[in-house]
C-alpha cells in the first residue's frame, strides 16, 4: 500500500447523502489524486449473491449479525482493512460505517483516518428514497419505495441503531438538507479545514 493522502470514514443513516459525498470529493480532488471507494456491506453484498439470494436491506441486515457472531465482530472491518492495504489509491473513502466496537477502531489504526458524519432529516431522506425508486436501472437495496413507516421501522434495525452513538465520534459533521451547492460547500469545507488541502 502506498502512502495514503487520506482515509475518511462515512456514518450516516441511510439516503443521508453519503455516495454523493463520495462523488463531490473526488469531483474536487481526482484530477490530482487517485481515489479508491469502498462499502463496509460490499462482503456483505459479495456472501449475499453468492448464495444467490437477492440483494435487499433485508438480506444484509440478516447477514451482518451472522457474520459477526460466526467470525467475531470486526470480520467485516478487517475485509474492508485488507481492501485498504490492497489499494495504491491516494485517498480513500469507507462507505457506511456501521459497528461502533468494531469499524470505527479499524478505521482509526488506517492511515491518516476521519470519520465524518453524514445527515438529513428523516422526512427529506424518505422523498429521497421514493426517488430512487423511480429511477431506472439502479440497483437498489435501501429499502426505497416503501412506506414511510416501513423506512422509519427500518431505522430500527440492529445494523442501524449505533449510528448516533459512532455520530458523537465524527471529527467533522456535513448537514445534507439543501441544496447540491450547499452541500458541495461543506465538502470543500472538509477538504480545506481536515485534509488541509488548499482549492
Amino acid at each position: 500500500m502506498k502512502t495514503l493522502i487520506a482515509t475518511i470514514g462515512l456514518v450516516g443513516e441511510k439516503c443521508g447523502g453519503k455516495e454523493t459525498i463520495c462523488k463531490f470529493l473526488e469531483e474536487e480532488l481526482g484530477n490530482k489524486y487517485s481515489f479508491a471507494h469502498h462499502r463496509f456491506s460490499d462482503t456483505l453484498v459479495e456472501v449475499v449473491k453468492a448464495c444467490r439470494l437477492p440483494v435487499t436491506r433485508e438480506n444484509l441486515q440478516k447477514c451482518s449479525p451472522a457474520l459477526r457472531g460466526a467470525y467475531g465482530f470486526d470480520v467485516l472491518a478487517n475485509s474492508v482493512k485488507a481492501r485498504v492495504f490492497e489499494s495504491q489509491a491516494d485517498i480513500i473513502t469507507l462507505d457506511g460505517i456501521r459497528w461502533k466496537d468494531a469499524d470505527v477502531p479499524v478505521l482509526r489504526t488506517l492511515p491518516n483516518n476521519f470519520l465524518v458524519y453524514v445527515t438529513a432529516p428523516v422526512e427529506v431522506r424518505y422523498e429521497r428514497a421514493k426517488l430512487r425508486s423511480t429511477q431506472s436501472g439502479r440497483t437498489s437495496y435501501s429499502g426505497e419505495g416503501d412506506s414511510f413507516e416501513k423506512f422509519l421501522q427500518e431505522e430500527k434495525a440492529i445494523t442501524e441503531v449505533e449510528i448516533p452513538d459512532i455520530a458523537k465520534l465524527a471529527d467533522f459533521k456535513i448537514d445534507n438538507y439543501g441544496t447540491f451547492e450547499d452541500l458541495r460547500s461543506q465538502v470543500r469545507q472538509f477538504i480545506v479545514e481536515k485534509l488541509k488541502i488548499k482549492p
